[in-house]
């Protein structure tokens, strides 16, 4: 076999290697994709299930319009996929608030975790690989990948720099730092959850929700994060209890995240351990 760390010149590509490179594109994708098909296989799912909980999470309230221009597959492929996904409780859809013929997808907290699950094992899998190929193999690896992305999608992406961006906005966020900061949103309010982790992750975080302190739990016990934004006015186990809880075994920074904005109020988030209110 070919030493690969010796490099083609990119001038006279012969043929050997060319097709070393679309065999190492066939088994790379495979493992990419082996983690989240035995996930998927759980719940009778495949792959174009994956597509759409995927870029659903990512544009909480896409239409159904845009969720079409990113996957290129006709109406009636997303239609079968997506409605087993609605029956099944992973997305909601809704109308929009100026055309009542549009329809809106968000996932749901059921949908939210299973997207989560699928994604950290890709996200692991390409952060252990990135930070044993270096930087310099990084940005080449992003340039070819771009390269080979038709030209209608690029403006999607940050591309190499002699790519001049166009002017209208992206749909897509550029790809966040596998090392960015990773914050947990507990809020019992799934749209309000789901409009600040839109926020968060177009800022360039890692973004992980839960509806209740049970959730929030069992997020932690299984993730690190280096936030936790809270609301305070969650039924059942308030947000002021949890946080002193949490204050027993984690210096997890917290912000908790309220309406109320009484002094007294103030005082008393901070005195359960908050760091700021």
């Amino acid at each position: 076999m070919a030493d690969m760390k010796s490099g083609p010149n990119p001038l006279f590509l012969r043929e050997e290697e060319l097709r070393q490179a679309i065999e190492l594109l066939y088994f790379a994708y495979r493992g990419f994709t082996a983690g989240p098909d035995r996930i998927l296989a759980d719940y009778g799912f495949g792959r174009a299930h994956h597509r759409v909980i995927y870029f659903v999470g990512r544009h909480p309230a896409i239409t159904v319009k845009d969720l079409l221009a990113i996957l290129g597959i006709t109406k009636q492929s997303l239609s079968r996929v997506l409605g087993q996904l609605v029956r099944d409780g992973f997305i909601t859809q809704r109308p929009g608030p100026r055309d009542r013929r549009q329809r809106l997808l968000e996932l749901t907290e059921k949908g939210r975790d299973l997207e989560h699950a699928l994604t950290e094992t890709q996200r692991r899998l390409l952060a252990q690989a990135f930070r044993e190929s270096g930087a310099s193999a990084v940005e080449g690896f992003r340039t070819v990948l771009y390269e080979l992305t038709d030209e209608a999608y690029r403006d999607r992406f940050t591309g190499p720099a002699r790519h001049t961006a166009r002017a209208q906005k992206p749909l897509y966020s550029p790809p966040m730092p596998l090392d960015a900061p990773h914050i947990l949103v507990v809020d019992d309010d799934s749209r309000l959850r789901a409009l600040l982790e839109k926020f968060l992750v177009e800022q360039g975080f890692r973004v992980t929700g839960a509806a209740d302190g049970a959730a929030a739990r069992a997020k932690m016990a299984a993730l690190a994060f280096d936030l936790i934004v809270l609301d305070v006015m969650m039924p059942g186990e308030t947000g002021l209890e949890l946080t002193r809880d949490l204050r027993r075994a984690s210096e997890v920074p917290v912000l908790l995240l309220t309406a109320r904005g009484e002094t007294e109020d103030r005082i008393a988030g901070l005195e359960s351990g908050a760091d700021d209110y």
